[in-house]
Formats: C-alpha cells, structure tokens, sequence
C-alpha cells in the first residue's frame, strides 16, 4: 500500500488505522467469531467443526503476536506505519495492542485449549496431549518467528524470545492445564 498520498494529505491516523485493521479487525473480529464457533461445536458434539475453530482460534492468536511484540518495534512495514501515522513511540503500540492481545493468547492456552483438547480426548485417547503440543509448535515456531530477519534487531530479539525461550514453559503450562481439566472431568 503506497501510504505516502494519505500521509501528505495530512491523515496519519487514517494511515495507521489501514496498517492496523487487518490485525485489529480481521484477527480481532475472527478470535470473537471463534469464540461462538467453538462454543456451538462443543453444545453440539461436533468434532470437525469443533478442531476447524479451535485451529483459527490459533492462528488468530498467532497472528497477534506476530504483530505485537514481534513486529511493533520494526524499521518498515505496518507497525511502523501505524507508529508514523500516530507519532507515538512503539511503547504505545506495544501497551496498547500488546495487553489484549496477550490476554486473548493466554486465555487461549489456559482455557480454550484446554477444553477443546479434552473434548477431543473424548474419542481419541492421545488427543489432548498431541493437540497441546501442536498448538505450541505452530504457535512458537510459525508465528513467533515472524520478526526474526528483515524487522531490526529489537523485533529479531523480541522473536527469539517466543521462538526459542517461550516453547518449553508454554508447552508445560498448556499440558498442565490440560491434565487439570482431564481430572476436573468425571470419567
């Protein structure tokens, strides 16, 4: 998107809320419609439908953090734009964005996951452990290296940081809570 024209014409926050809507409104709109899809799948027993939502649930969430943290402190791209287009720091975009959209990723790992995984358990027995695991994975290792080349060296080290230091204490709070919804459950 070429964002000079809006920015001569005077209306960074106009550029800024372009860079920021497919994130803010696409990812943000879609974790809600997940939600209630998830919700209907499991009122209703369906399987399918239930793994189709609760996977782009994930990849809502996914997306979230590969734009804040990972790419709110870049040199180029959306969140610089939304960062000009405000004239705010990056700080900003971090605190702003950054708090619910790690509110939504936790609630995702502790609660919906969780739920979702022992639902499935239900009919396969090593569901809830290989569904834990790849949320993790894709979650750290796909979307959590989205800064690591082309952003700067604050957005690679921010990256890093989900790729590499986040898996195994992820990975072992997602399994526990998967156990303690499993216990929770009358057999």
């Amino acid at each position: 998107m070429d964002y000079d024209p809006i920015f001569a014409a005077g209306k960074g926050w106009l550029a800024a809320l372009i860079a920021i809507a497919g994130v803010l409104f696409g990812n943000g709109g879609l974790y809600l419609v997940t939600r209630l899809g998830l919700r209907r799948a499991e009122a209703r027993n369906q399987s399918i439908a239930g793994l189709f939502w609760l996977l782009l649930c994930l990849m809502c969430v996914g997306n979230f953090i590969s734009y804040v943290p990972n790419r709110t402190f870049a040199t180029h791209a959306d969140m610089a734009t939304a960062e000009r287009g405000l004239n705010c720091s990056p700080r900003w975009i971090a605190i702003v964005l950054g708090a619910p959209f790690l509110v939504a990723s936790g609630h995702y790992f502790a609660r919906i996951l969780p739920r979702a995984a022992v639902a499935f358990g239900q009919r396969i027995l090593a569901a809830p452990v290989v569904l834990a695991i790849v949320a993790v994975l894709v979650f750290t290792q796909f979307y959590g290296r989205s800064g690591l080349t082309g952003y700067g060296a604050t957005s690679h080290h921010i990256s890093a940081f989900w790729t590499y230091g986040v898996p195994l204490p992820l990975l072992c709070f997602a399994l526990w809570r998967v156990k303690s919804e499993l216990s929770a459950r009358p057999i």
